[in-house]
């Protein structure tokens, strides 16, 4: 195998790894809005105590700010808004 073949192995595997860590990992990346981001909070907290009521809470002022601040562990992740072009895909 030459040396561009593989630095392009390389390059393709150390992608589809990080790739495959973040849609395994527990991490909303792919939420696009508050309610994925109160959904995925109360699903990964499921048993910790008012984990419904604190991610709701949390939801309530992502609608408000466009930010969704994790309850329990203080993480922000900024929420995008879909325009009207494509608001029945992912965006």
């Amino acid at each position: 195998m030459s040396i561009s073949k593989r630095s392009l192995l390389t390059v393709f595997l150390v992608t589809a790894m990080s790739v495959a860590f973040l849609m395994t990992s527990n991490y909303s990346v792919f939420a696009a809005d508050c309610g994925a981001y109160v959904s995925g909070c109360i699903r990964q907290n499921a048993g910790k105590p008012d984990a419904k009521a604190k991610c709701s809470a949390a939801g309530q002022s992502c609608a408000q700010t466009g930010t969704f601040v994790g309850p329990f562990t203080g993480q922000s992740w900024q929420v995008r808004k879909c325009g009207a072009y494509n608001r029945n895909q992912a965006c």
